[in-house]
């Protein structure tokens, strides 16, 4: 199905997805290449509608169909960043950043999803930061968009908690929070306690028992 029709089908995907396809030898597989996380996700979604024969009108319009697919994931990704927020019962920061939080969802480092790992490590700062007599709320803020990098390494390059940082700035952030994002792996140093919460808590959250292989 997918190499059908000279590969239009698969222009469509790769087009609209970011990616790289290429069918196995037998034909009864298919690789994805790239480092588009949530274009692989599209693309996954894509090539598992083919398999259920849920794809109808795909022939009709391959790249409007991909499209389709990419815009419900986009309100799904939307939709997950402001559940963290909501979880978190902190405020809601600027869509942008919201929608980075939401694209953590399918990013993973050494197995750990990054979206439940941002919110997990968000936990453990608030309680860190009621120990300490802090606010609990900024604690939970800074933590929670730590890794919002994550989502753009693969069209930006640099280090995760820079390219975090930077759009933390530019998007209206409080300097102590995008401070926080940037030193949480020593690339800035830590200019309040907040920056020392967000990094231990990102390791505690990463090396606990279950976390990663």
């Amino acid at each position: 199905k997918l190499a059908a029709g000279g590969g239009v089908i698969m222009q469509a995907i790769e087009a609209g997805a970011n990616i790289k396809l290429t069918i196995h030898e037998t034909g009864d597989g298919v690789r994805l290449e790239g480092q588009d996380s949530v274009g692989r996700e599209i693309a996954r979604r894509v090539i598992r509608k083919i398999e259920k024969n849920a794809a109808r009108d795909l022939d009709k319009n391959p790249p409007k169909f991909v499209q389709g697919i990419k815009e419900h994931l986009d309100r799904e990704i939307m939709d997950l960043g402001k559940k963290a927020f909501q979880e978190l019962e902190i405020p809601r920061a600027h869509p942008e950043i919201v929608k980075l939080v939401g694209m953590l969802n399918y990013r993973t480092s050494y197995t750990q999803n990054q979206w439940k790992h941002a919110v997990e490590a968000s936990f453990i700062a608030g309680m860190v930061a009621c120990e300490l007599g802090l606010d609990i709320k900024l604690a939970r803020r800074a933590t929670l968009m730590h890794d919002i990098g994550k989502a753009l390494t693969h069209a930006i390059d640099g280090s995760h908690a820079v390219i975090g940082a930077d759009i933390a700035r530019k998007l209206g952030e409080a300097e102590i929070v995008a401070n926080a994002i940037g030193a949480h792996h020593g690339e800035e140093p830590c200019n309040s306690a907040y920056a020392h919460i967000v990094a231990a808590c990102d390791a505690m959250s990463g090396g606990r028992p279950g976390a990663r292989r």
